[in-house]
């Protein structure tokens, strides 16, 4: 069964590869593309096409806030932190890059700003418990980092995120 799925994706993808190749200006189909391939794992070939798909799509920010979660997922925090500031230079409210820059700020160690970035997330959507939960964890390594006399004393690693 497993083989037979590779085959036809494999004939799908040819296929898409190819209409991609003869239709660039579609962008719609190279977008999906990038969402099937990050699905198999294959980060870098997705990378690829959301990055292709923003040069001629740039306010499309679906696409940015993707690649920037595929940046973080890598260890690229600087490459998306780069796509979530511009999603918010373009949508000032957007709760998915203001969330992820909270991750890649709490990554950083950067607290005061991760901080900023949840709540500007709880605050337009102050249901989300995903986001009441990262702030919780976020305030709380404040405390322990606070409280800490040793400034090298590692702190757990975030958890969830982009």
């Amino acid at each position: 069964q497993t083989a037979k799925q590779c085959t036809v994706y494999r004939g799908q993808e040819t296929l898409i590869r190819h209409n991609l190749n003869k239709y660039p200006e579609a962008w719609i189909a190279r977008y999906n593309f990038a969402i099937d391939l990050a699905a198999l794992g294959r980060a870098e070939e997705a990378i690829e096409q959301y990055q292709l798909v923003i040069e001629t799509q740039p306010e499309f920010l679906d696409a940015r806030n993707n690649l920037g979660i595929l940046h973080i997922r890598g260890g690229n925090l600087a490459g998306g932190k780069q796509q979530f500031e511009r999603i918010l230079e373009i949508d000032p409210t957007h709760v998915d890059a203001h969330r992820n820059l909270g991750v890649v700020y709490s990554r950083s160690g950067d607290w005061s700003s991760a901080g900023q970035h949840y709540r500007k997330a709880l605050a337009a959507n102050p249901d989300n418990i995903e986001i009441k939960k990262a702030l919780k964890e976020m305030e709380r390594r404040m405390r322990v980092k606070s409280s800490h006399t040793d400034p090298k004393s590692p702190l757990p690693a975030l958890r969830g995120g982009g």
